[in-house]
């Protein structure tokens, strides 16, 4: 069984996907950044960040980019690309 590190329960029919607005909110709150300052710090509105996080729209590419740099963090690990899956892609 898969594990997901987000909600800490292996994977089941409710949270079988676990997508960027999920991890977008789980590195941001795992350094303890508000959305508002996210927000500030990539130059958009804070309802931008909730909207995101609320699965009501999704970030572009080259925002994901950009949040990966500020959360520090990877592209593959906002997508929630395991390590070994991404090796392959390559």
């Amino acid at each position: 069984m898969l594990y997901n590190r987000y909600c800490r329960t292996t994977y089941c029919g409710f949270c079988k996907e676990v997508n960027q607005l999920t991890a977008i909110r789980f590195y941001r709150e795992k350094l303890g950044i508000t959305q508002k300052s996210l927000a500030e710090e990539l130059g958009i509105s804070q309802g931008a960040i909730a909207n995101w996080e609320n699965d009501i729209r999704k970030p572009d590419i080259f925002m994901l980019k950009r949040i990966a740099e500020v959360l520090h963090c990877t592209t593959d690990e906002l997508l929630d690309v395991p390590a070994q899956n991404a090796k392959e892609a390559m």
